[in-house]
């Protein structure tokens, strides 16, 4: 592959064509959240899949309301990228207003069913977008009273969670929360006929809710997020690419000892799933210390596989995994670095089996705050 920076060219990633053949869903890995290089080699990633291999749809890791916000303005180039990127915690980077600004240019040169939409396949956390969720399911269910006799019975739980200030999920009572789940229950058990725009909205309103009355289990998350991009997908058929962190998107448990997003989807897909891994050795990347972006350094183990992969001749390159090659032969450790900077910066990666493929760049700087 080219420097992760290069932008008049798109020869070198040729190769996707034939590597991706077949696939529904590439997963974009990251080692981080705060890595300039990975998301400029990721920009150019996006490019070459929207414009040579029809991808129309680009889920990011993170809470669905906000993204539904980047979608609006994608779709219509109205508003303002800026402000509705500033609240994105590390994805409030000059390089996501990149993403945003070209995916919202091509927009405006394609007929509006071959435009590229923008999703996000975590549930909702911030009470703003609990809220509106909730108002979107009362909504429906006032115009619909007698459809869905359980999501009716649900109406004063709605109605709640939309008048509150706070995150009103935590603290609904357990009669609440039954009422809540049952609702959900009743609304995906719902036959074929339910399908028009505005009920499928509201199961995934809906759906996004309970979601949130879940996360007190630490392992829930990952289903979730796989749950709602097979949703997503089901209702907009298409190629999709994924954004998010490495150890959701890998295929397999090795780096974390559980399921995350991508060993679901490959449960669901097989081999119309694709994961794509993005790894680096050394360099400066960016955190958060209370709230606020912070600058670390770092360099991987010498024994590690990043350090191995350093001695390599090119700077940046793409490499094909495969469990049978001598590469894949038991566990390698690569880099990895949270959103908030702890010892912890590798773990263990079987290639070819939690990853088809490794996008590697030597030498790392830290991502690019909006201003």
């Amino acid at each position: 592959m080219a420097e992760a920076n290069a932008k008049d060219n798109d020869r070198d990633l040729a190769f996707l064509a034939r590597t991706l053949r077949g696939t529904t869903l590439c997963g974009l890995g990251e080692a981080s959240h705060g890595t300039h290089e990975f998301y400029l080699a990721k920009l150019r990633l996006v490019h070459y899949l929207v414009m040579h291999l029809h991808y129309r749809h680009l889920g990011l890791e993170y809470e669905a309301g906000a993204i539904e916000q980047l979608n609006a303005y994608v779709q219509t180039g109205q508003g303002d990228a800026r402000a509705l990127l500033r609240p994105l915690h590390l994805y409030a980077t000059d390089e996501l207003y990149q993403l945003v600004q070209w995916v919202a240019a091509y927009n405006q040169t394609q007929a509006p069913n071959n435009r590229v939409t923008l999703f996000g396949f975590d549930t909702n956390y911030t009470p703003a977008y609990q809220a509106a969720a909730a108002a979107t399911c009362l909504a429906y269910v006032q115009q619909h009273p007698t459809q869905v006799p359980a999501a009716t019975a649900a109406e004063p739980v709605l109605i709640k969670i939309k008048t509150s200030s706070t995150s009103a999920l935590f603290e609904l009572a357990d009669a609440e929360v039954a009422a809540l789940r049952q609702a959900t229950a009743a609304v995906q058990a719902m036959p074929s006929g339910g399908s028009d725009a505005a009920f499928q909205r509201f199961a995934q309103q809906l759906a996004l809710l309970d979601e949130g009355t879940r996360l007190g289990d630490p392992l829930a998350r990952d289903p979730f997020m796989a749950d709602n991009i097979v949703a997503y997908q089901r209702l907009h058929p298409g190629k999709t690419m994924l954004w998010g962190h490495n150890v959701h998107l890998a295929k397999d448990t090795t780096l974390t000892n559980y399921g995350g997003t991508g060993y679901y989807l490959r449960r669901h897909y097989g081999a119309g799933y694709y994961a794509l891994g993005f790894d680096t050795y050394q360099g400066q990347v960016n955190v958060l210390a209370k709230g606020e972006f912070a600058t670390e350094s770092f360099r991987a183990q010498p024994t590690s596989f990043s350090a191995l992969l350093a001695q390599a001749k090119y700077p940046v390159f793409f490499l094909a995994l495969s469990a049978t090659s001598p590469l894949g032969t038991g566990n390698r450790l690569i880099t990895h670095i949270n959103s908030n900077w702890s010892k912890q910066r590798e773990l263990p990666m079987r290639p070819g089996v939690d990853f088809d493929g490794l996008v590697f760049v030597r030498q790392t700087t830290a991502s690019v705050p909006l201003k």
